[in-house]
């Protein structure tokens, strides 16, 4: 199956997913992340709707290896989550995406986020160190929400330097 043309076998994959029982659809989603190939993103998007929880984990594991930016969101949705395995599985996956401009897309999604999607992405850049994310780590300390208020102090503490002592005092 590593060796399929990203095409015929993201399709084959998909496929087999839902014809899969409960039970496998875990293991198939983390046979297709071992290919670390983005075409399997159609297959990891079915996972993330599973009912079985072991699915949505294994699927939130693939999306650190192939996830763009349309995936922030969702990630930083299920980061929001109650369940704590769940959560741990997002938050990991948003810490360690690396496609092209990642910081620059969780910075993006903070405008018009829900507020406990909000409070992960600006937790998440503190944790990934992105600079580009100061100015708005620095406004969100005056933000009304006292929860993002807080995470925003926690990430600029991670993140920031001198500058940015006088906003944590």
């Amino acid at each position: 199956a590593r060796d399929w043309a990203a095409p015929q076998a993201a399709s084959v994959f998909a496929g087999l997913f839902e014809a899969a029982s409960e039970g496998n659809q875990a293991a198939l989603l983390h046979a297709l992340a071992a290919r670390n190939d983005p075409a399997m993103l159609p297959a990891f998007l079915k996972g993330l709707q599973a009912k079985e929880a072991a699915a949505r984990i294994a699927a939130v594991q693939a999306l650190e290896f192939c996830a763009d930016a349309s995936m922030v969101v969702p990630l930083a949705s299920m980061a929001a989550s109650a369940d704590p395995a769940e959560q741990s599985a997002a938050r990991q996956a948003l810490e360690r995406v690396s496609f092209q401009n990642a910081d620059q897309a969780i910075l993006a999604a903070i405008d018009g986020a829900a507020p406990a999607v909000r409070l992960e992405l600006i937790r998440v850049l503190g944790v990934r160190r992105a600079e580009e994310g100061l100015p708005l780590l620095r406004a969100a300390c005056l933000w009304e929400d006292a929860a993002i208020r807080l995470q925003a102090i926690k990430s600029l503490g991670e993140l920031g330097g001198e500058s940015e002592a006088a906003v944590l005092i």
